[in-house]
């Protein structure tokens, strides 16, 4: 089946936001810290809306045919202060529909995004996944991406 990525617009939110949720509640099973909102659903929404409107985001989907089978979001950052470069790109999100029969839409999804970035100019992209989802590392490692610091959880 042909695929077509483009720019979300607001009439993709709430797809976009059932992928979400989907993939959410998938992540949650392998990690009890994953902890959903009950209207978690409006909360991505919003959250993707205001992602739309901020010229430093980049939110593209994929369509088979009507469907979204998944999307990824990007962004521009200023990087750490007193480091070089000032900015960075950042990989916030890359999600695929848990029902979609597409091989590779995820390495489809990632080469626009990576344009973006360079049109933008930025030359380091820090890859934000999930550490026990090893198939998503396992995609980043397939696109050149290697492992910098780790993040460390805790409760106060």
């Amino acid at each position: 089946m042909d695929v077509e990525i483009r720019r979300a617009g607001p009439e993709d939110l709430q797809s976009m936001a059932s992928l979400w949720l989907e993939n959410m509640a998938l992540q949650q099973l392998g990690d009890r810290r994953v902890r959903l909102a009950q209207d978690g659903a409006e909360r991505r929404v919003r959250a993707l809306q205001g992602w739309l409107q901020e010229l430093s985001f980049c939110v593209l989907v994929a369509l088979a045919g009507r469907q979204i089978a998944g999307y990824i979001v990007g962004c521009e950052r200023p990087g750490p202060a007193g480091m070089l470069p000032e900015r960075q790109g950042h990989m916030l999100e890359l999600t695929v529909g848990l029902h979609t029969d597409m091989n590779g839409l995820g390495g489809r999804l990632w080469p626009p995004l990576q344009n973006w970035f360079r049109q933008r100019g930025l030359e380091e992209i820090i890859v934000h996944v999930p550490l026990r989802q090893p198939v998503e590392q396992a995609f980043w490692r397939s696109m050149g991406a290697i492992e910098m610091t780790g993040m460390f959880w805790m409760k106060s």
